[in-house]
């Protein structure tokens, strides 16, 4: 028995002295070998009950046989089984896979992207060149022979059109205005 208090046989936790049960388990504690005290007389005249409590029986858990390896031999260390190294490879090799087919996939879509033209730069050197205000649609594509017309107003309150050609997938373009109208 230890000085401070008892050990549980079941989760060895050492409890307080006095203690009638276990405080981590709740199991019953042993009876210490030594003699029960007589209760003092008093109202209740009897032993405290965790003080005749029998020991409580052994586990009936079979033994099991130790881990294999136990008890550490000592020598060299066994290199851990290839089947490690070889799943890590397996996850390496999957990763630059799926890593090389998105940078693939972000290429091809970046390169096939459809390329439009600034029609708000054409519609300001235009206007540039008529000294006039005009007003292109927004989204044009850069490719050679597509066609849009612009509207032009001029000074005075004066309407027209201006017909803009797309030359060369480069953006280059070629533009003819047509009469002003009231």
């Amino acid at each position: 028995m230890d000085k401070d208090g008892l050990t549980c046989r079941t989760c060895l936790t050492l409890n307080p002295v006095g203690a009638p049960a276990c405080v981590r388990c709740n199991n019953p504690l042993p009876v210490p070998d030594a003699p029960l005290v007589q209760p003092a007389t008093g109202a209740a005249g009897a032993a405290p009950p965790w003080q005749a409590l029998p020991s409580p029986p052994p586990p009936s858990v079979a033994p099991q046989p130790p881990p294999q390896g136990w008890p550490p031999q000592s020598g060299p260390v066994p290199a851990p089984p290839p089947g490690g190294r070889s799943r890590r490879r397996v996850l390496l090799v999957g990763n630059l896979v799926v890593l090389l087919i998105l940078v693939a996939g972000g290429l091809a879509l970046w390169v096939t992207r459809p390329h439009y033209l600034d029609t708000g730069a054409v519609a300001t050197t235009i206007g540039g060149q008529l000294d006039a205000t005009v007003h292109c649609p927004a989204k044009e594509r850069r490719r050679a022979g597509t066609t849009f017309s612009c509207s032009v107003i001029y000074p005075g309150d004066r309407h027209g059109t201006v017909r803009v050609t797309v030359r060369n997938d480069n953006g280059d373009y070629r533009w003819s205005a047509s009469g002003a109208t009231r």
